[in-house]
């Protein structure tokens, strides 16, 4: 393995991930739970409304650099060109914070426009305001991105434990001088603002001093030759950009967005609070995040002589990790999916048990989807990713049809498809250049027949103990224990597999 990404370097990076997404995921934890009950139920969905706006504006303001620094960041390193990675950084960082400014500024000139479209009139001002918070949020995110790129793990987690802890803290503070009745939106909105605009500034003050840092050192006395051309760079990520565009046409921010003009208060809130739900998993399960901690290996691996194998070895694993870690989650809510949802809620949506079941499965459809664009990055085929976001809209197609009947769920069926869509046309493409994705099918199947075991203990143990938050969460201490003691008798993974786990760890601690 070459030394910028080495399983040394691996192991550092993954013992910074471990402990800041640890604290992170409970700190988000803590932070949905309590403004799903600060917040007044239309409030919410208002809320819900404006955090699809984020992550749209994001991405389209993107122009590829995103795709860029995930690609040529870990490459650049990976060679030794130091220098290079240093006016890299700086140019990719300043247009970014650029493209994302001018974007912001006009949607502020329509924002009495977008908010009528969109069904919040009433909040032109806070919408205004949540203009400043998605600069700050965005801008941090992408210096996550770059951080995450390089392995600086332990600043990539210092930023997002640092936003996430001081949204908590705050928030937990006016609560508690509430008096029990619900906190002012523009409050909430004010504290966003703080929380993200303080870890931004320190994701961006180590970014740049790296990137000014490596523009005044030396190449690595072994760096590779790489030519990193303008137009190659482009001519990767201009296909892929648009191919975002696209998928971002009928994604999940998309629908809510959508869903916030035609649901009412309740049902927007009920469908907003599982997808918020379903944004935690994915960024805070730990496997998932395990994508984003290794994502530049991947790079790596193409420089490799068996890239070939190797390639498709690491995505089956990950895929297996992926589900491994969502089916015991999915089998709990379906077994008990109303009182799920009434306790995680405070009882303000009892619907939402069946979009938080749905919107679990597009965690797990959206994972495959960033495993096998990992293999793609590293292998540059940018116009076959395009294609498929295209192929993709089948999806949409299939989501439009099922909504006529089943609402807001049968576009969470059709957010499933699409991704299942994209993921074969790309393994297609794959298999045509020599690196064909083979996912262990007989290891998924072990993974869903221990689920299925553990949905009838988990039944069990909702209709046996006491209603209430503690009857809930033994219910689940049940649902997990039987699924990895079903698990570790079937055993999905392979031996090949516990391996890598356990030499990363130093210490035999994965059984499955």
């Amino acid at each position: 393995m070459d030394p910028a990404y080495s399983k040394a370097q691996l192991r550092t990076s993954l013992k910074h991930f471990a402990t800041g997404r640890a604290v992170g995921m409970l700190l988000g934890f803590g932070l949905i739970m309590l403004l799903v009950r600060a917040l007044k139920p239309a409030e919410y969905g208002v809320y819900v409304a404006f955090l699809a706006a984020l992550e749209v504006i994001q991405l389209s303001s993107s122009l590829g650099l995103t795709i860029i620094a995930l690609r040529y960041i870990p490459e650049l390193r990976s060679k030794g060109q130091v220098k290079e990675l240093g006016h890299l950084l700086i140019k990719i960082v300043s247009l970014r914070l650029a493209t994302l400014a001018l974007a912001l500024m006009l949607v502020y000139v329509f924002s009495r426009q977008i908010a009528d479209v969109f069904g919040f009139e009433d909040y032109v001002s806070t919408f205004q305001l949540y203009l400043v918070v998605i600069f700050f949020e965005g801008s941090a995110r992408y210096l996550e991105l770059c951080e995450n790129s390089l392995m600086m793990q332990g600043v990539s987690q210092i930023s997002m434990v640092l936003r996430t802890g001081l949204r908590f803290a705050l928030l937990a503070i006016v609560v508690s001088h509430s008096a029990g009745s619900s906190i002012d939106f523009h409050h909430w909105v004010l504290i966003d603002l703080t929380a993200s605009s303080i870890g931004c500034c320190f994701a961006l003050y180590k970014v740049l001093h790296l990137g000014v840092t490596s523009r005044r050192a030396t190449n690595a006395p072994n760096a590779s030759d790489i030519v990193l051309t303008t137009r190659r760079m482009l001519r990767y990520s201009i296909p892929a950009y648009f191919g975002q565009i696209i998928y971002l046409s009928y994604g999940p921010d998309t629908i809510k967005l959508i869903a916030s003009k035609t649901l009412g208060a309740l049902q927007i809130g009920a469908f907003g609070f599982a997808a918020t739900f379903a944004t935690m998993l994915q960024r805070y399960l730990p496997v998932y995040l395990l994508i984003s901690a290794i994502r530049p290996l991947f790079v790596a691996a193409r420089g490799r002589q068996d890239y070939q194998t190797r390639l498709p070895f690491m995505a089956n694993f990950l895929f297996k990790l992926n589900i491994f870690m969502l089916a015991p989650v999915a089998a709990f809510i379906l077994a008990g999916a109303e009182e799920v949802a009434t306790e995680l809620t405070g009882g303000h949506f009892p619907d939402a048990g069946l979009y938080l079941f749905l919107f679990t499965l597009i965690v797990l459809a959206k994972a495959m989807r960033v495993i096998v664009e990992m293999v793609a990055q590293s292998m540059e085929i940018g116009a076959s990713t395009f294609f498929a976001t295209v192929l993709g809209l089948g999806g949409l197609a299939i989501g439009t049809y099922a909504s006529r009947t089943m609402g807001p769920s049968g576009l969470c069926i059709g957010l499933v498809f699409s991704e299942i869509f994209w993921c074969i046309w790309v393994g297609y493409s794959l298999y045509r250049i020599g690196v064909p994705l083979q996912f262990d099918w007989k290891g998924n199947l072990r993974v869903i027949f221990a689920s299925l075991c553990s949905i009838a203990t988990a039944k069990a143990a909702l209709a046996g103990l006491p209603d209430g938050k503690l009857g809930v969460a033994a219910a689940f201490v049940v649902c997990g224990i039987t699924f990895l003691l079903v698990a570790l008798v079937v055993r999905p993974f392979s031996a090949a597999e516990r391996d890598l786990v356990n030499s990363l760890a130093k210490r035999k601690v994965f059984f499955w």
